[in-house]
C-alpha cells in the first residue's frame, strides 16, 4: 500500500505521454463550416486549428484560408491533421464582410491571377466589374476578367466587351468565352500554367462549369441561373481549390452577392482609376473630393468628355466606401454584448 502512494505522488507532477507526432506542411484545400481539409503526401485528409492557433491568432483574417501553406501535426492513429501555423502568405484576396464596417473577410490566400467573373446575360454589369476588379488589384493579384455566355450574347458581345473594358481599365486581359460550348476557354487556360488563380463573381455565372472544363472532368458542382433574372443559385457553397493536370491551380468560390470593399483595398481603387487619379494634382484644392469643390481638374475632364460620367460616378463611390472610418464610428456600431 505505502508503494502505491509513493508511485502515485512520484508521477503526479509528469505530464501524460502524448501520441508521436511530427511536424510537414500541407495546403489547404477547402474550408467548412466546422474545418478544413489538406493536401498533404498526395492525399486529401480533412484537418482543424489547434487549441494553441486559436488562443494565439488576433482576427479572423488570420484563421487559415483556400490557398494557404500551413504547418501541421499528424498524431499517430488519427485520421485528422491538426493545423498548427500559417506560414507567411503572398497575396489575400478579401472583401468587406456583410453588415460590418470594415472588417475584412478573406476569400483566399496566395493567389496570382483573379478572375472576375460575369455573365453576358442579364448578371451583365460594369459597377459591379470595377468592384471585383478593384478587390482584385486590392490584393496585389493579377486582375483579369472572363465574360462567360457567350453562345448567348448575339449581336450585343463586342459591345459589352468594349464596357467591360473600360470597367476593368488599360491592361487588363478581358476574355469572352462559353463554358458550354468552349469557345475562348482556351485563351483563359492560357494564363494558369504554375500559377494559382481565383474565381470571384455571382451565382449562375458558370464559374463551376468553366472550371469543369479547365480540369477536363466533372469535379465543381454545377447549377442553371433561373431565365427570368440570369440569377443562379449557390450551388458551390464552399471554397474549394482544385490542382490542374497541366500545372497550377483554381479555386471556386461561392457567390458573391455583395460585393463591399475595406480600407485597406485603397490602393487598389486608386490603381483601378489611375487615369482619374493621375488628374488630381492639377485641382486647385490638395484635398479635393472631386464632388463639389471649385476649379476641380476631375469634374473639367468629365465636363470634356475625357472621363465619362459613368466612370465618374463609380469612382467617387469607391473612393467613399475605402474612406477610413473614424474610431468613434466604430465603437459605435459594434455590437453590444448580451445582459447576463
Amino acid at each position: 500500500m505505502v508503494r502505491l502512494i509513493i508511485a502515485f505522488f512520484d508521477n503526479a507532477g509528469r505530464p501524460a505521454e502524448k501520441p508521436e507526432q511530427h511536424s510537414a506542411r500541407a495546403v489547404v484545400t477547402a474550408q467548412h463550416r466546422l474545418g478544413y481539409t489538406i493536401f498533404f503526401n498526395g492525399a486529401e485528409m480533412p484537418a482543424r486549428v489547434s487549441g494553441r492557433f486559436m488562443g494565439r491568432v488576433a482576427a479572423r483574417s488570420d484563421y487559415p484560408a483556400v490557398g494557404d501553406s500551413v504547418l501541421i501535426s499528424l498524431h499517430e492513429g488519427s485520421a485528422q491533421a491538426v493545423i498548427e501555423e500559417v506560414l507567411p502568405r503572398k497575396t489575400m484576396l478579401a472583401r468587406r464582410k456583410p453588415d460590418s464596417d470594415d472588417e475584412a473577410q478573406t476569400i483566399a490566400a496566395n493567389v496570382d491571377i483573379v478572375f472576375a467573373v460575369m455573365g453576358l446575360d442579364g448578371n451583365f454589369s460594369p459597377h459591379r466589374l470595377e468592384r471585383l476588379v478593384a478587390i482584385a488589384r486590392g490584393c496585389g493579384a493579377e486582375p483579369a476578367v472572363i465574360l462567360t455566355k457567350r453562345d448567348i450574347a448575339g449581336d450585343a458581345l463586342a459591345q459589352r466587351v468594349s464596357q467591360a473594358q473600360n470597367a476593368a481599365g488599360a491592361g487588363v486581359r478581358v476574355i469572352a468565352l462559353s463554358g458550354i460550348t468552349g469557345e475562348g476557354v482556351p485563351d483563359a487556360a492560357a494564363l494558369l500554367p504554375g500559377k494559382t488563380a481565383c474565381f470571384i463573381g455571382s451565382s449562375g455565372t458558370g464559374k463551376s462549369t468553366l472550371i469543369n472544363r479547365l480540369l477536363g472532368c466533372e469535379k465543381a458542382r454545377v447549377g442553371l441561373a433561373r431565365v427570368k433574372d440570369s440569377r443562379g443559385r449557390h450551388t458551390t457553397t464552399a471554397r474549394q481549390l482544385y490542382f490542374l493536370p497541366g500545372g497550377g491551380a483554381v479555386i471556386d468560390t461561392p457567390g458573391i452577392r455583395e460585393v463591399g470593399l475595406t480600407e485597406g483595398q485603397k490602393a487598389g481603387v486608386e490603381e483601378l482609376y489611375s487615369d482619374i487619379e493621375a488628374l488630381t494634382p492639377d485641382c486647385r484644392f490638395t484635398n479635393c473630393t472631386h464632388a463639389g469643390e471649385p476649379d476641380c481638374a476631375v469634374k473639367a475632364a468629365v465636363a470634356a468628355g475625357a472621363i465619362t460620367p459613368e466612370r465618374y460616378r463609380g469612382y467617387l463611390k469607391l473612393k467613399t466606401e475605402t474612406k477610413p472610418v473614424p474610431h468613434y464610428l466604430k465603437r459605435a456600431n459594434q455590437k453590444k454584448p448580451p445582459r447576463c
